[in-house]
Parts: C-alpha cells; structure tokens; sequence
C-alpha cells in the first residue's frame, strides 16, 4: 500500500492560506511589542551604567531631585521648538507665528535661513522629505530605533540630517564614534529597502548642523567595512542588553564620576548623591513633541 499523501495543495485552501497569513502577522507584532526597544539614548544609557537604564527605562523610578536648573529647561525648550519649526517648514505646514516670535528660536530660524545646509526645500520634485522619520530593525531580541530630524532621498542617494543647538560643536572624530551617528547610518542603510529605497553604505550621508555654528557642520558618508564594524559593535551592546534583561542583573558602574552626574545615585546608595547633577538629556529618539 501506497503511503498517504497529507501535504495541502494550497490553491484548494486559499482561505486556510489567508488565516495563516494573518497568524503569522500577529506573532510578528506581538515580537515588536514584546523585544526591547533600543533607541540611542537607551543604549547610551546602558553603556554608562547597567543600573542606570534599569531603574530609568525598566523600572521607569520617578528622579529623586529636580532634573534640570532652570537655565537648562530653557535652552531645552528653545531646542525642541526649534526642531519643531523646521519639521513644520519640511512637512509644508502653516509656521504658527509664536514658534518665530522675537528671541532665541526667532534668530535660529533666521540664520537657518541664511545659512542652513543647501538641500531641496520639500517642494520641488528632486526627491523626497521625510521629517522627524522613525526606523526601526529587529538585531537578535531586540529592536534597534532612530528617529532622524530629516531624511532627503532621492535616486541612488539617502541623506540624513541632524539639527543641533548647543553652543559648542564636538570634533568630528568624536561624533564619528557617537551611538547617534553609529546608529542612524546602520538603521537607513539596513531600513532603506522599506523605503523604496535599496541604498548601498556609500551613498548614505549623515550631516550635523550645529545652528549656532553653521561653519561647523560635520557630514559623514558610509562604507560598507565601517557598516560591518558599526553592526558588529551594535549586535554586542544589544546582546548584551538582552543578556542583562535574562539574568535580570543591572550592575553598578565601577566610574564614580558617572554616579556624580547621575540623578538616580540616591537610589544605589552612592555616596554624593545629595551633589549629584542630574545626567539630563532628552532622548531625541523617544522624547520630542509631535506638531499639533
């Protein structure tokens, strides 16, 4: 006797085809909700202080002082209504006249303006904008995330640009090494087929404009060898993120320099606590006010 033939010919079940399909888009989501979500300020964090992003992102712990002076919460604010400005201006949206009132953010605007990084301004047909755009890629359990200020494509080409407001610019060698830049490159070269896109590491660009020294803006351009160094490097700081979360152990940093700057020490009973100044810093990926 012959052995049964139980395969399923999939033209004759078209509807079990469709609820398999279904299943298999609801196991994927529940991954997405259950992986950690890795944005830079997270991995940042973890690379300071395993504690650190326990208690902050796992434990979600209300800051024990104050997080920023008052000086500091206004530059804050100018910077995140800054960013807010110009995510308006690339989405072709009415600028409300408060965001250019006299001040700060109003010279900002005017030196954007005048000296801003020479990119099409949305309303021509060389390309398309992508303002304050989010990417994500799943690496091991986890998901890598990054929300650019910016994103330019157009054929053969994908720039990303990051706008920044503080005073001084950080050398280019330093930014070069930075989890931003690691992480942005990696995500649009890895995320690109999602946006039609298919781009190769070298026709990647990240440029940062610093609006209070436009002179000082630093573009990098990507490489397929420094993607395998950057991946590599994200890989293992996510793997060991994930390793952390197994065994669920959040060690303390052996730099005490760390706890003297971070908000949370109260809570891992370092001492200096009461001195500590708060490590505040908006995460850019996870943090920012979306436009009214």
């Amino acid at each position: 006797m012959s052995r049964p033939d139980y395969s399923l010919d999939w033209r004759l079940s078209p509807i079990l085809a469709e609820r398999l399909a279904v299943l298999a888009g609801w196991l994927y989501t529940c991954r997405m909700v259950e992986a950690i979500h890795l944005s830079r300020g997270k991995l940042a964090a973890f690379q300071a202080c395993q504690r650190r992003f326990y208690l902050r992102y796992q434990q979600r712990l209300a800051w024990p002082a104050p997080p920023v002076d008052p000086a500091t919460a206004v530059a804050l604010q100018h910077g995140a209504q800054f960013h807010q400005l110009l995510q308006r201006y690339f989405l072709q949206l009415p600028i409300e006249p408060e965001l250019i009132a006299e001040g700060k953010v109003a010279d900002w605007w005017q030196i954007f303006q005048r000296q801003g990084p020479v990119l099409p301004d949305g309303r021509q047909n060389d390309g398309r904008h992508f303002a304050e755009l989010t990417l994500t890629v799943p690496v091991g359990d986890c998901l890598l995330t990054g929300r650019f200020d910016l994103l330019h494509l157009q054929p053969g080409r994908g720039h990303i640009y990051d706008w920044k407001t503080e005073r001084q610019p950080r050398p280019a060698a330093a930014l070069r090494q930075d989890l931003q830049t690691r992480l942005y490159l990696a995500l649009l070269y890895l995320g690109s087929d999602a946006l039609g896109a298919s781009l190769a590491a070298e026709q990647i660009q990240l440029t940062y404009w610093y609006v209070q020294q436009p002179a000082a803006a630093v573009t990098f351009t990507y490489a397929e060898q420094w993607h395998a160094e950057n991946w590599t490097y994200l890989t293992d700081l996510a793997t060991a993120v994930t390793a952390a979360q197994q065994a669920d152990q959040w060690p303390l940093t052996d730099d005490l320099a760390e706890c003297r700057r971070c908000a949370y020490a109260a809570y891992c009973g370092r001492e200096g606590a009461d001195q500590a100044v708060p490590d505040w810093e908006i995460d850019p990926d996870e943090e920012r006010p979306e436009i009214p």
